[in-house]
């Protein structure tokens, strides 16, 4: 990771927007709430628009719970928690949206569809969905490959 990234995710760490109102959301086994237009990516702060291709993350320390969002499929797969600055996490849970259904998937359980024509937030080209079928019939439209989350994975 380039010193320059390094440098902004640890600005935008430092301040972390938090995607919980109160304590409605507390539990560490459910996904953000995306206020879509409003909430910015805990990678690259740019505003989650496109619910398709969000993603998020549950991080519990310190005995509180975090919940962040991501606008790009693609780029959460690529970090890891040390990359976050969340190396004293005690617990974290990664989410990805299902790009046909708009529901949440644990992304160790998701099916990803990497392709060329698919126009991401930030160009990864990459979208999940619960089902292989979905995944398959996603990846021959989009003249794309079907891969499992540890295919995909930054280093």
């Amino acid at each position: 990771m380039s010193s320059v990234r390094r440098l902004v995710l640890t600005l935008v760490l430092a301040t972390p927007v938090l995607l919980t109102a109160g304590c409605e959301d507390e539990d560490p086994r459910t996904p953000p709430t995306l206020h879509l237009g409003q909430d910015v990516c805990v990678a690259c702060s740019m505003i989650v628009s496109d619910e398709r291709y969000a993603s998020g993350l549950v991080v519990e320390r310190d005995g509180r719970v975090e919940k962040y969002a991501f606008d790009d499929v693609g780029e959460m797969l690529e970090l890891t928690l040390e990359d976050l600055g969340f190396e004293d996490a005690t617990s974290a849970l990664w989410f990805v949206k299902d790009a046909a259904t708009l529901e949440w998937i644990a992304a160790g359980e998701a099916f990803y569809v990497k392709s060329a024509e698919l126009h991401t937030p930030m160009g990864f080209g990459v979208a999940a969905y619960a089902s292989e079928s979905d995944a398959q019939a996603a990846a021959q439209r989009t003249q794309g490959v079907v891969l499992r989350r540890d295919d995909l994975r930054g280093g």
